[in-house]
């Protein structure tokens, strides 16, 4: 993740007029560490008047929220800066919901001219692991990803407002606005219509694995029509729960004819190819909790 991290902070550096940064996780905010130098040339850009607009996670980004004193100095600088759904824990003891219904996007738009998105996120015990990180510098898609950020941005301030389940991106792209809810199923839906008129082979790259009932019964008559599905997952993840969840999910889906491929390594990459035509990638883990 190194050289991604490496590459956003030159990107951030370069901004002349704005900033979006969407983050699920932002750990390690002490001393040198990469949480810290995000925040500080955040804070840099600030001061120089540069727009800065973050949304971190409450759950995923709790160590930067419990640093008060530098989201301090980063919103004294002039940024706005929100955690989706923040709340103290001893609440969201009795609200399940506060845990799984999370930010888990990762996205950084600068000036309208360049926008990154995809699974990488920011803390070091993830540093020697793999992911899957796009930058664009296509206006008409940077555009799209500053709108979805807006989008999500003045859902903050009014729950009522409609998260649009597409954006056309171009000829063959589609932008999947997923927002955090029970019933915004957009990426899901998507998912389960382009596996289902697979044809020939599916690959699923990611790190967790969960069959929600719809997909595991389409997953299921796939492999029967013939289609190669295949998972690529490493053999440890970075939670041994999920790990155990995924080999029990496994067990009959191997019996069918699914292929799995472990890796030696962490790879955090959350993707689908369909038929070699069609491609999904993003902060959507292939499992139960983010797709539903």
């Amino acid at each position: 993740m190194q050289e991604t991290w490496d590459e956003q902070l030159a990107d951030i550096a370069r901004a002349d007029t704005y900033i979006y940064f969407e983050q699920y996780s932002v750990e390690d905010v002490t001393l040198d560490k990469i949480g810290a130098r995000y925040i500080e040339a955040l804070i840099k850009k600030a001061h120089g008047g540069v727009s800065v607009r973050c949304i971190f996670d409450f759950v995923g980004s709790f160590e930067l929220f419990q640093a008060g004193a530098l989201v301090a100095r980063l919103r004294e600088a002039g940024a706005d800066v929100y955690f989706y759904k923040s709340r103290s824990p001893l609440s969201m003891k009795f609200k399940p919901s506060y845990y799984f219904l999370r930010d888990h996007r990762k996205m950084l738009v600068i000036d309208g001219k360049v926008a990154w998105i995809g699974g990488v996120v920011v803390c070091e015990s993830l540093r020697d692991s793999e992911d899957l990180m796009v930058r664009y510098d296509n206006l008409h898609i940077v555009a799209g990803l500053a709108t979805e950020f807006t989008r999500q941005h003045k859902r903050l301030l009014d729950t009522a407002v409609i998260v649009p389940p597409l954006q056309t991106l171009g000829e063959d792209s589609l932008l999947v606005g997923n927002a955090p809810g029970i019933g915004n199923r957009f990426c899901y839906e998507r998912l389960c219509h382009a596996v289902m008129l697979s044809e020939q082979s599916v690959t699923i790259v990611s790190p967790y694995f969960s069959l929600p009932y719809k997909l595991k019964q389409i997953i299921y008559r796939q492999l029967k029509q013939g289609v190669t599905i295949s998972l690529i997952t490493p053999r440890r993840s970075d939670n041994w729960v999920a790990d155990m969840g995924r080999e029990a999910s496994l067990y009959r889906c191997v019996k069918r004819g699914l292929k799995v491929y472990y890796q030696p390594y962490m790879n955090h990459a959350k993707a689908v190819i369909v038929d070699d035509s069609w491609v999904s990638f993003g902060s959507t883990n292939f499992d139960a909790l983010s797709l539903l």
